[in-house]
């Protein structure tokens, strides 16, 4: 592992190693943003969700709104994180000689606070933690002309307007709203659209600022594929001839780009189609020896080729 180790401890890599720190909050931000969308359309799919607004089904009712507010303070935390995370990481890059940048992040960044859009859930990041869990309200009609039922749900304008501390830009956009009714998914897709176009605009940047970085450290990276890969998936192999539940074309996870991998498995049914078409994948990154090919097609064939200390990949 002495490679690893000489990579972690290159200071391209460690630049480097910022940004995969960025991109780690951006993954957590956007699974949370996920997760809240998908309960929002569920929630508001009267097909699976009218059940929940009979009255008997009051307790169903309150678990559901339970679980909505329990995404919303997960999705506002960890925006708030990602941005907190973001400055910090620019803040090492002026350090490291990016003054320029660092200079036009700060112009950037300074833009999303004069937007209602941003300031809304920034502002309800601080309601969450300061305050109190906001009351969150749900709206359900029967249109019988049309013959179409719609569930929404909805922050109260009012509630948002007693905090104190909320700034004099969204004071003005929430008391010039026409209605008391907050709608939670349109909230999250105008916030996600600002969060998503900034977040375009730093990658862009940081690419250019680190692009001798980001070679280096791939093309090193890329070396320990190609050294630790044949072992690894020999090592897998055997352990799915021992016994092991692990599906014959799950040896290729983390060792080909995973979208790939599920559209082969998806769209070839034969085991020994999958494996062939993995092959190939694996092949466009580090080349493969003949004799760990027929290692892995004798997962197709039920065929053991040979023990665990002998083969030389």
């Amino acid at each position: 592992m002495d490679i690893q180790k000489e990579l972690y401890q290159t200071d391209q890599y460690k630049r480097i190693n910022f940004l995969n720190n960025l991109k780690n909050c951006l993954e957590i931000f956007n699974r949370n943003s996920n997760e809240l969308l998908k309960l929002i359309e569920f929630g508001g799919n009267p097909e699976k969700a009218r059940h929940l607004f009979y009255e008997k089904n009051y307790n169903l009712y309150q678990d559901f709104i339970f679980e909505l507010s329990r995404h919303i303070h997960n999705y506002v935390a960890s925006s708030y994180t990602l941005l907190k995370v973001t400055h910090n990481v620019m803040k090492y890059y002026k350090k490291d000689g990016e003054e320029k940048y660092f200079a036009e992040f700060k112009i950037k960044i300074s833009e999303l606070p004069n937007q209602p859009d941003y300031e809304i859930i920034y502002y309800l990041r601080q309601y969450y933690q300061h305050l109190n869990i906001p009351y969150l309200g749900s709206h359900y009609s029967v249109d019988n002309i049309k013959d179409k039922e719609t569930i929404s749900f909805n922050l109260n304008r009012n509630e948002i307007l007693g905090y104190n501390k909320l700034s004099s830009l969204l004071r003005t956009y929430l008391e010039g709203l026409t209605q008391d009714e907050i709608p939670i998914r349109e909230m999250i897709d105008k916030y996600n659209k600002l969060i998503y176009n900034f977040f375009d605009w730093v990658y862009d940047k940081l690419e250019i600022v680190l692009k001798n970085d980001i070679d280096f450290v791939n093309k090193k990276e890329l070396e320990i594929k190609k050294y630790f890969t044949p072992s690894f998936i020999f090592a897998r192999i055997k352990a799915i001839q021992g016994g092991s539940l692990m599906a014959p074309e799950d040896i290729f996870t983390t060792m080909v780009d995973e979208n790939a991998r599920l559209d082969i498995i998806r769209n070839n049914p034969k085991l020994e189609d999958k494996l062939s078409k993995l092959i190939e994948l694996l092949e466009k990154d580090i080349p493969v020896s003949d004799k760990l090919k027929r290692e892995i097609m004798s997962l197709a064939t039920g065929e053991v080729l040979s023990k665990p200390l002998e083969i030389d990949l």
